[in-house]
């Protein structure tokens, strides 16, 4: 199995530098294992609460992709909800809601509830951070979902690097320059 983790710890400047190295410390641990996605955040969880401060939590989707089954398994904490684009060119957004990571112990932390996707060939699963959904233009408009989707079906037929590319510098070129959040897109396809 492939463990996928995007991340995004909240703020700038040097506790959010400090968020992101605990984040690497806390991925870092799991290598290995074998975990399902509310098990890697919940030991993220565990981890980051020691080392974090409250007011900086991390936003997280784990997935876990089993090669042998053709399924990814997917959990949650804040990021947007990852979405499938099939290759029919449809696009279905999918559950993967839960609690920030560090805030809460681990005896009070649950993950968001498992979502298990089986990927159809040549589909593509999309996991992002909000600095994709949230870009914002002069008119204090959102990139948002809408958007998204619309740039996706823009993009039809193009894959791999090139797909991500094209919509990182669409979701760029919407924003205003000094709105500069980190992005993170992942793609994952399923290529028989």
């Amino acid at each position: 199995n492939l463990g996928i983790i995007v991340a995004d710890s909240t703020g700038h400047g040097v506790q959010a530098a400090l968020g992101t190295a605990l984040l690497k410390f806390s991925t870092a641990v799991l290598a290995g294992k074998d975990l399902g996605p509310g098990e890697i955040l919940a030991s993220m969880n565990e981890v980051l609460f020691q080392g974090l401060p409250r007011e900086i939590p991390v936003a997280a989707t784990a997935a876990v992709v089993e090669p042998a089954t053709r399924k990814v398994r997917l959990a949650g904490a804040g990021l947007p909800h990852p979405l499938v684009v099939d290759t029919a060119g449809g696009i279905q957004f999918h559950q993967a809601s839960g609690l920030l990571l560090g805030l809460v112990d681990g005896s009070m932390y649950t993950p968001g509830q498992e979502t298990v996707l089986n990927l159809e060939q040549n589909s593509s699963l999309l996991l992002f951070s909000d600095g994709l959904s949230e870009s914002q233009n002069s008119e204090d408009v959102q990139y948002g979902d809408g958007q998204l989707v619309q740039d996706i079906v823009d993009l039809a037929g193009s894959q791999g690097q090139e797909f991500l590319e094209a919509l990182a510098d669409r979701a760029l070129a919407f924003g205003l320059p000094e709105y500069r959040d980190d992005l993170t897109v992942v793609s994952i396809t399923r290529m028989d």
